[in-house]
């Protein structure tokens, strides 16, 4: 796999996010652990200067 782009979004064949990667599922993201991701989306999608938030929500089951 190459190496990501800060704040990509991937499809993925498995249940789990890999190493370094979090659910697109709606949740808070802490700035202070997620200090690059802060400087590129700021309060774009909320937050409170403690917290990025929510992360886009992206739970949708594929259909055939």
């Amino acid at each position: 796999m190459t190496t990501p782009f800060l704040g990509e979004i991937q499809i993925f064949a498995f249940s789990f996010p890999p190493h370094g990667w979090a659910y697109c599922n709606g949740q808070a993201l802490a700035i202070s652990q997620n200090s690059a991701l802060y400087s590129l989306l700021g309060a774009t999608f909320g937050g409170n200067g403690r917290w990025i938030g929510p992360a886009p929500r992206s739970m949708r089951t594929a259909r055939s």
